[in-house]
Protein backbone atom coordinates (compact mmCIF):
# COMPACT_ATOMS: atom_id res chain seq x y z
CA UNK A 1 0.00 0.00 0.00
CA UNK A 2 1.27 3.46 -0.84
CA UNK A 3 0.60 6.71 1.03
CA UNK A 4 -1.79 7.71 -1.73
CA UNK A 5 -3.80 4.52 -1.08
CA UNK A 6 -3.70 5.30 2.63
CA UNK A 7 -5.15 8.78 2.13
CA UNK A 8 -8.15 7.28 0.32
CA UNK A 9 -9.14 5.40 3.50
CA UNK A 10 -10.35 8.64 5.11
CA UNK A 11 -8.63 8.05 8.46
CA UNK A 12 -8.51 10.38 11.41
CA UNK A 13 -5.33 12.28 12.21
CA UNK A 14 -4.35 10.05 15.13
CA UNK A 15 -5.11 6.89 13.14
CA UNK A 16 -2.85 8.15 10.37
CA UNK A 17 -0.10 8.78 12.92
CA UNK A 18 -0.54 5.25 14.35
CA UNK A 19 -0.06 3.71 10.91
CA UNK A 20 3.00 5.83 10.16
CA UNK A 21 4.52 4.84 13.49
CA UNK A 22 3.79 1.13 13.01
CA UNK A 23 5.34 1.31 9.55
CA UNK A 24 8.66 1.45 11.43
CA UNK A 25 7.83 -1.73 13.39
CA UNK A 26 5.38 -3.23 15.88
CA UNK A 27 4.64 -1.59 19.24
CA UNK A 28 2.59 -1.97 22.41
CA UNK A 29 -0.29 0.36 23.21
CA UNK A 30 1.89 2.07 25.82
CA UNK A 31 4.65 2.66 23.26
CA UNK A 32 2.14 4.06 20.78
CA UNK A 33 0.64 6.41 23.37
CA UNK A 34 4.09 7.62 24.38
CA UNK A 35 5.11 8.24 20.75
CA UNK A 36 1.84 10.02 19.90
CA UNK A 37 1.87 11.86 23.26
CA UNK A 38 -1.72 10.95 24.03
CA UNK A 39 -3.46 9.28 26.96
CA UNK A 40 -4.06 5.54 27.00
CA UNK A 41 -7.77 6.11 26.36
CA UNK A 42 -7.03 8.33 23.34
CA UNK A 43 -4.51 5.82 22.01
CA UNK A 44 -6.97 2.97 22.33
CA UNK A 45 -9.65 5.06 20.61
CA UNK A 46 -7.27 5.55 17.65
CA UNK A 47 -6.14 1.92 17.47
CA UNK A 48 -9.47 0.12 17.88
CA UNK A 49 -11.07 1.27 14.57
CA UNK A 50 -7.90 0.26 12.71
CA UNK A 51 -8.11 -3.23 14.21
CA UNK A 52 -11.80 -3.51 13.30
CA UNK A 53 -11.04 -2.43 9.71
CA UNK A 54 -8.32 -5.05 9.45
CA UNK A 55 -5.50 -2.54 8.94
CA UNK A 56 -3.56 -3.55 12.02
CA UNK A 57 -3.57 -6.66 14.21
CA UNK A 58 -2.71 -7.39 17.82
CA UNK A 59 -0.68 -10.38 18.94
CA UNK A 60 0.98 -10.89 22.28
CA UNK A 61 0.11 -7.37 23.40
CA UNK A 62 1.81 -5.77 20.38
CA UNK A 63 0.23 -4.08 17.38
CA UNK A 64 1.54 -4.31 13.82
CA UNK A 65 0.42 -3.45 10.30
CA UNK A 66 -1.14 -6.21 8.25
CA UNK A 67 0.19 -4.64 5.04
CA UNK A 68 3.48 -3.20 3.84
CA UNK A 69 3.40 0.60 3.62
CA UNK A 70 5.58 1.98 0.83
CA UNK A 71 7.08 5.27 1.95
CA UNK A 72 8.61 7.53 -0.71
CA UNK A 73 12.38 7.64 -0.71
CA UNK A 74 14.19 10.93 -1.06
CA UNK A 75 16.41 10.94 -4.14
CA UNK A 76 20.05 10.29 -3.25
CA UNK A 77 21.30 12.31 -6.19
CA UNK A 78 19.80 14.28 -9.02
CA UNK A 79 19.41 12.62 -12.38
CA UNK A 80 21.25 14.32 -15.24
CA UNK A 81 19.06 16.43 -17.47
CA UNK A 82 18.50 15.18 -20.98
CA UNK A 83 19.48 17.39 -23.85
CA UNK A 84 16.56 18.46 -25.98
CA UNK A 85 13.04 17.10 -25.56
CA UNK A 86 10.68 18.59 -23.01
CA UNK A 87 11.74 21.52 -20.93
CA UNK A 88 12.60 20.56 -17.35
CA UNK A 89 9.94 21.36 -14.77
CA UNK A 90 10.67 24.37 -12.59
CA UNK A 91 12.18 23.50 -9.23
CA UNK A 92 9.58 23.13 -6.50
CA UNK A 93 9.77 25.30 -3.36
CA UNK A 94 10.63 22.26 -1.24
CA UNK A 95 13.39 21.19 -3.64
CA UNK A 96 14.88 24.69 -3.58
CA UNK A 97 14.72 24.74 0.22
CA UNK A 98 16.37 21.31 0.38
CA UNK A 99 19.23 22.54 -1.80
CA UNK A 100 19.75 25.45 0.57
CA UNK A 101 19.76 23.12 3.60
CA UNK A 102 21.60 19.95 2.52
CA UNK A 103 21.70 18.57 6.09
CA UNK A 104 17.88 18.43 5.97
CA UNK A 105 17.58 17.45 2.31
CA UNK A 106 16.19 13.94 2.76
CA UNK A 107 13.69 14.99 5.42
CA UNK A 108 12.44 17.99 3.43
CA UNK A 109 12.04 15.90 0.27
CA UNK A 110 10.10 13.32 2.27
CA UNK A 111 7.71 16.00 3.54
CA UNK A 112 7.30 17.43 0.04
CA UNK A 113 6.51 14.05 -1.47
CA UNK A 114 4.25 12.86 1.35
CA UNK A 115 2.20 16.03 1.97
CA UNK A 116 2.83 18.28 -1.05
CA UNK A 117 -0.30 20.39 -0.50
CA UNK A 118 0.99 21.36 2.94
CA UNK A 119 4.78 21.29 2.57
CA UNK A 120 5.07 23.13 -0.76
CA UNK A 121 3.08 26.23 0.31
CA UNK A 122 5.02 26.35 3.59
CA UNK A 123 8.32 26.15 1.70
CA UNK A 124 7.20 29.00 -0.56
CA UNK A 125 5.62 31.36 1.97
CA UNK A 126 7.22 30.37 5.30
CA UNK A 127 10.48 28.56 4.53
CA UNK A 128 11.88 29.25 8.00
CA UNK A 129 8.91 27.47 9.54
CA UNK A 130 9.42 24.32 7.44
CA UNK A 131 13.14 24.29 8.21
CA UNK A 132 12.37 24.78 11.91
CA UNK A 133 9.87 21.92 11.78
CA UNK A 134 12.43 19.63 10.14
CA UNK A 135 15.01 20.50 12.80
CA UNK A 136 12.42 19.82 15.50
CA UNK A 137 11.59 16.44 13.93
CA UNK A 138 15.27 15.48 14.14
CA UNK A 139 14.91 15.39 17.94
CA UNK A 140 12.67 12.32 17.60
CA UNK A 141 15.44 10.18 16.10
CA UNK A 142 16.16 8.75 12.66
CA UNK A 143 13.51 6.05 12.96
CA UNK A 144 10.64 8.47 13.61
CA UNK A 145 11.63 11.88 12.26
CA UNK A 146 9.87 11.52 8.91
CA UNK A 147 6.58 10.19 10.24
CA UNK A 148 6.55 12.71 13.10
CA UNK A 149 7.21 15.62 10.75
CA UNK A 150 4.42 14.81 8.29
CA UNK A 151 1.96 14.07 11.09
CA UNK A 152 2.53 17.55 12.60
CA UNK A 153 2.74 19.57 9.37
CA UNK A 154 -1.03 20.17 9.06
CA UNK A 155 -1.02 21.56 12.62
CA UNK A 156 2.01 23.72 11.87
CA UNK A 157 0.28 25.15 8.80
CA UNK A 158 -2.71 26.02 10.99
CA UNK A 159 -0.37 27.66 13.51
CA UNK A 160 1.07 29.89 10.79
CA UNK A 161 -2.43 30.95 9.76
CA UNK A 162 -3.28 31.77 13.39
CA UNK A 163 -0.09 33.29 14.83
CA UNK A 164 2.01 34.12 11.77
CA UNK A 165 5.21 32.63 10.40
CA UNK A 166 7.58 34.62 12.60
CA UNK A 167 5.90 33.54 15.84
CA UNK A 168 5.74 29.89 14.78
CA UNK A 169 9.38 29.86 13.67
CA UNK A 170 10.41 31.34 17.00
CA UNK A 171 8.35 28.83 18.97
CA UNK A 172 9.80 25.90 17.03
CA UNK A 173 13.35 27.18 17.57
CA UNK A 174 12.86 27.60 21.31
CA UNK A 175 11.06 24.26 21.66
CA UNK A 176 13.83 22.43 19.79
CA UNK A 177 16.40 23.82 22.22
CA UNK A 178 14.43 23.04 25.36
CA UNK A 179 12.39 19.87 24.71
CA UNK A 180 13.08 16.31 23.61
CA UNK A 181 9.70 16.35 21.85
CA UNK A 182 9.47 19.90 20.52
CA UNK A 183 6.12 19.98 18.71
CA UNK A 184 3.79 19.81 21.76
CA UNK A 185 6.11 22.26 23.53
CA UNK A 186 5.95 24.68 20.59
CA UNK A 187 2.15 24.48 20.62
CA UNK A 188 2.21 25.25 24.35
CA UNK A 189 4.41 28.29 23.75
CA UNK A 190 2.08 29.59 21.05
CA UNK A 191 -1.05 29.07 23.14
CA UNK A 192 0.59 31.02 25.96
CA UNK A 193 1.18 34.06 23.76
CA UNK A 194 -0.78 37.07 25.03
CA UNK A 195 -3.47 38.35 22.73
CA UNK A 196 -2.47 41.65 21.19
CA UNK A 197 -5.01 44.43 21.45
CA UNK A 198 -6.14 45.65 18.03
CA UNK A 199 -4.86 49.05 17.01
CA UNK A 200 -7.51 51.76 17.02
CA UNK A 201 -7.13 54.63 14.54
CA UNK A 202 -6.43 57.90 16.32
CA UNK A 203 -9.48 59.59 14.85
CA UNK A 204 -11.71 56.96 16.49
CA UNK A 205 -10.35 57.69 19.97
CA UNK A 206 -12.58 59.92 22.03
CA UNK A 207 -11.06 62.80 23.95
CA UNK A 208 -12.78 64.40 26.91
Amino acid sequence: MTLRDLFRLDLGRQQYRVILYLAEGEATLEELCQALEVSKAQGYAAVSPLVRRGLIEKEGGRYRLVFALELPQAPSEEKPKRAGGKKPKPESPVAALAQAHPHLKGLLHFAGQTLPKVAQPLAAKAPGVLVGAALAARKYGRGQEGSVLVSWLPDIKAWVETWGAEAVEGALTEATKKADKPFPYARKLLLARPEEAPEVPEEELGYF
